[in-house]
């Protein structure tokens, strides 16, 4: 894969805990994303991507039938690297989404990051990735969508410094900075 947040992460983890790098040092990773950096402090490791390049799309013909809703919720859709973002009108329907995995992984695109802004005091946008072409039904918190949420969240609320929350059944809480 081109970039991969858990074996990022996961690299770094092993280098620091090995002792092949001292745990203040910053891991560099030079992969076929270019850069990748990884820092840690404490128990937290922060993540360096680069952002991914949004394209405006339309809607993809079934798209939102496989993710079992209206056409009417879908508010926009994105391209970045061979994914699809899908921003819906509310919250509620991304953490109530139940797709047809057959039929998102005969539509076009790698994996798709539904996403919506987030109603909960504290949290800026809230997302779920699905990827079934490539085995992943649902990948419980997405380090590389986010490369893609971060600044097409960054852009609409105005803001370099966000909070994500992924609301995969494990879920996860996300900071990002663009």
């Amino acid at each position: 894969v081109k970039l991969c947040g858990h074996g990022t992460l996961a690299s770094a983890h092993v280098l620091w805990e090995s002792g092949l790098l001292a745990p203040d040092m910053e891991a560099r990773f030079y992969t076929r994303s270019g850069l990748l950096r990884a820092s840690r402090s404490g128990d937290l490791i922060s993540l360096y991507f680069p952002p991914y390049q949004l394209q405006p799309s339309p809607v993809i013909s079934g798209l939102a039938a496989a993710l079992g809703i209206a056409e009417a919720n879908v508010v926009e859709t994105m391209r970045y690297a061979d994914n699809v973002l899908v921003r819906l009108d509310q919250e509620a329907r991304v953490r109530e989404l139940s797709p047809d995995f057959g039929a998102l992984s005969g539509l076009e695109g790698r994996g798709f990051a539904v996403t919506a802004e987030s109603s909960i005091e504290g949290i800026d946008c809230i997302s779920r990735f699905f990827a079934p072409k490539v085995g992943v039904n649902e990948d419980p918190v997405t380090g590389s969508a986010h490369t893609a949420l971060a600044p097409f969240w960054a852009d609409r609320l105005n803001r370099t410094q966000l909070t994500a929350y992924q609301a995969s059944k494990r879920g996860g809480l996300l900071q990002l900075e663009v």
